[in-house]
């Protein structure tokens, strides 16, 4: 996850110690940085508002209707005549 790769790539920086700690912290800022942007862009990728509907192939559509009729005559209410009948 993303705060798994923020956590991996703080300690990566944060482990050299040749460094002074303003030049590792500007790294581990942008490191963050740079792995929340490409996180952010999969997700957007993915769930964004940007992303066309996948398009709908013809026996994908004819499946999705045969299931609805099916859904249909099995929840149809069946009146039996006899039914209530004194």
């Amino acid at each position: 996850t993303f705060l798994a790769a923020v956590r991996q790539a703080v300690s990566t920086v944060a482990g050299s110690s040749r460094q002074p700690s303003s030049i590792r912290h500007t790294k581990e800022i942008y490191s963050a940085y740079i792995t929340y942007n490409e996180q952010a862009a999969k997700w957007e990728e993915t769930y964004g508002e940007k992303t066309a509907p996948k398009a709908e192939t013809f026996d994908e559509r004819l499946q999705r209707y045969q299931r609805e009729a099916k859904k249909q005559y099995i929840d149809k209410n069946y009146h039996n005549k006899d039914k209530g009948a004194k």
